[in-house]
Parts: structure tokens; sequence; C-alpha cells
């Protein structure tokens, strides 16, 4: 009797001490881990659908390619461009409305391949003498950021312009070697106002588009084309251009846009990121048209081209042939109360700035 009241007393003494360690020291079991949190998933790029007529391999593609690395760098991500290249959106006239309509969150627009609608900003088409392209590129951005060209491309966000040039005769199988020689010859010409000043030069112009100019020296359709030594590069056409006449007037320009929708949805500081890139990058422009004028001029070289200098009495005939385009493009202004003169003004201030004189007559300044 007294072995189980031991026992019973026993027990009671073990279940306290256990009750205390559970009390003191949280019990025997290990504690249950808290949960892990899932992770937080990255958020989606923004994508970005970019129209451009030219193919990847392009100097202006690449300058593109180059913007929107350095974009996706400075968003770490967030903002990828995905490219349609070679006209796979539609033929190169239709790249302004691909953005204003928003077809294509952005584009490359040929100023010059729609006559008339770019009214302001057709100015680089206009026979600008011996400008070269990083000046020329800095300039022409600088009429953009000071307003000229608002009303033009007031269907996008404008992102920067660029030109590429200047427009030199590039000869088949007959020479130019004097301001006279240019009298009647086929030259292929791209838009009204590059049309109109190789027929100021004499020659008869040929509208077609870029790819069949190969074909038709190769074949005698035209004589030459009016263009740029970048074109020789990019259209491989060394073999049926015998010869390069340099009489330095203006060549292409272009657009780089954005449809307004899509830039108003991005972010505000994505869009400070592209506003603090983009004037940059004309001047980028002007400098990647600079490597394949020399990458052209060299194949030309190496096919055997001769590259000839009208003399300077023949060059003082370009440009006073050049004058009435001008007094031409100025009235219309005036009639249609467009700032021309003022911008031409402008123009040749920034220009003389760095060192560039006599791009525009001196009747109309």
């Amino acid at each position: 009797m007294k072995g189980k009241k031991l026992l019973t007393m026993f027990g009671s003494i073990f279940l306290a001490i256990v009750l205390a360690a559970i009390a003191l020291g949280g019990g025997c079991a290990a504690p249950t881990p808290a949960p892990t949190p899932a992770p937080t998933p990255a958020p989606t790029p923004i994508r970005l659908i970019c129209a451009t007529w030219e193919g990847p391999e392009a100097n202006t593609s690449i300058v593109y390619k180059a913007w929107a690395k350095e974009l996706a760098e400075k968003t770490d991500g967030r903002v990828e461009v995905e490219f349609a290249w070679s006209s796979v959106m539609g033929p190169a006239p239709e790249h302004y409305d691909l953005a204003a309509t928003g077809v294509a969150d952005m584009a490359m627009v040929g100023i010059g391949y729609t006559p008339g609608r770019f009214p302001m900003a057709e100015i680089w088409q206009m026979p600008l003498m011996g400008v070269p392209n990083v000046p020329g590129n800095i300039a022409f951005e600088e009429l953009l950021q000071k307003g000229y060209f608002d009303n033009d491309f007031r269907d996008v966000k404008s992102l920067w312009v660029a030109v590429d040039g200047p427009g030199h005769y590039f000869m088949g199988k007959k020479p130019v070697l004097t301001f006279e020689d240019m009298k009647d010859k086929k030259i292929r010409a791209s838009g009204k106002i590059h049309t109109e000043t190789v027929k100021a030069l004499g020659s008869a112009p040929v509208g077609m588009a870029a790819p069949e100019i190969y074909s038709a020296l190769e074949k005698g359709v035209i004589d030459g084309a009016y263009t740029q030594y970048g074109f020789v590069n990019a259209f491989r056409t060394e073999s049926v251009m015998n010869s390069v006449t340099e009489v330095g007037l203006s060549g292409m320009s272009f657009l780089y846009c954005m449809n307004k929708d899509k830039w108003n949805s991005l972010p505000p500081d994505i869009r400070a990121i592209i506003d603090d890139m983009d004037p940059e990058y004309s001047k980028i422009c002007g400098e990647s048209a600079d490597v394949w004028k020399e990458l052209g001029k060299k194949l030309l070289a190496d096919a055997g081209a001769k590259i000839n200098k009208l003399s300077p009495e023949d060059m003082n005939k370009v440009s006073s042939a050049m004058e009435p385009i001008w007094e031409t493009w100025l009235a219309e202004g005036d009639a249609k109360g467009l700032e021309r003169r003022e911008m031409c003004k402008e123009l040749d201030d920034i220009l003389k700035g760095m060192g560039v004189v006599g791009a525009l007559p001196d009747t109309i300044i």
C-alpha cells in the first residue's frame, strides 16, 4: 500500500517537471517553421514594335539597334524593342502612318518619300551645298528641338531626326566631267525636290525604287543615280558604277518617331530616359553615315571606279542652278504662312557656328 503511494507521488512529481519544461522551453517538439514566401515574379517587359523598310544590316538599322540596346540597359530590361525589318509592315512611304495610327509603336520615316507632307522638315531634301554628315545631323536636330517641325510631325512623338548625304552623281558607263556633261543624262532621283534638283542640273530625272538601280545601270536604262556613298555599301552597286561626280548636294533625311498613345502609356521615368537619349542619336546617325560613306568609297575604289570633281567654275554653275529651287520653295512657304525664311537663317547660323559656310545661297539669307 505504501509502495503504491510512492509510485503515485513520483508520477505526480514527474508530470509536474514535464509540464514545467513545456512551459519554460516550449516543449520537446521542434517549432513549426514559417512558410517561405514565394518569389515576386519579374514584371513583363514593355514591348515596342518598330517598323523600318531597311534591312537589319543597314547603317540606319545599326543605329536603331544600338538605341534599343541602350534603352533596355537603362531601364533594367523593362523595355524591349522588336523590329519589323524590310517593309514587312508596309512600303517606305507608309511608315509615318504606321506609327501615327498605332499599327506600329515606332517607325523610321523617309521624309522625302512623301513629297509635300512635311513642308518644313523637307528643308534637308533641298539642295544644301557641301554639308558634312555630323554637322548636318546636329543642325537638323537643333531645328527639331527649336520646334520648327512641330506641326509637320504633330501626329507622332518625334524621337530624333537624321540626314545622310551629301548627294552626288553615281554614273554607269558615261562619266560626267563637266557641268555640260550632266545635260540629258538619265539620272535616278527619289522624291519631288531631288527630281527638281536633277532637272535643274540639266539631266532627265527617272523615278524607281532603290533595289532596281543595279539592274537599270547594268542594262543602260539609266545613266546614273543621284544618291550617297553609303548607298553603294547598302546595295552593293560598285560593279555597275564606274565613276562618281561629286556635286555635294543634300541627300536623304529621316524621322524616328513613336505612336503618341504608346508614348503616353509609358511610365514617366522611361519617357525621361528616352528624351535624354534621343538628341545624341542624331549625331550618332551622322557618325554612322560617315562610316558607311567610307565603306562605299572603298568598294568603288577597289572596283576601279573614278571619283571626279567639277571645276570651281562648274561648281558655281551648280550653285546658280539651285537658286531658283530655293526661291520657289521660299515663295511657296510665304504663301502658306510657313516660317521657312526664318528657319533658313537659323540653319545658316547653326552651320556657320560649326564652320560650314556656303550651304545656302547668299541670295536667300
